[in-house]
């Protein structure tokens, strides 16, 4: 039996597709979700990203938090503007 190249590359595109089918349609469908949150509090100000802190802390909700760094010594800024809280919440804890 003589086997042409045409022959070959026709049953090797005709596997190929057999192998794609199969293989897209057992596909599993994997789904995430976000069960977590980031939050920064500003260490000095207390304003925080978090929409209810807890009631435990003096911390305020802020849409916005903004971290201060002095450029120059002209500038009057207090200590630890420039400190901030990361706080991580995961849900499935």
């Amino acid at each position: 039996m003589k086997l042409s190249v045409k022959w070959l590359a026709g049953l090797a595109v005709v596997v190929l597709s057999v192998v794609a089918y199969v293989g897209l349609s057992s596909e599993t469908h994997v789904s995430a979700q976000a069960d977590g949150n980031v939050y920064v509090t500003n260490s000095k100000s207390l304003l925080t990203t978090e929409a209810s802190p807890p009631a435990a802390t003096d911390r305020k909700y802020s849409a916005k938090v903004y971290s201060t760094y002095a450029a120059t010594a002209t500038r009057n800024i207090e200590d630890e503007y420039d400190w901030m809280i990361v706080t991580v919440v995961d849900t499935d804890l």
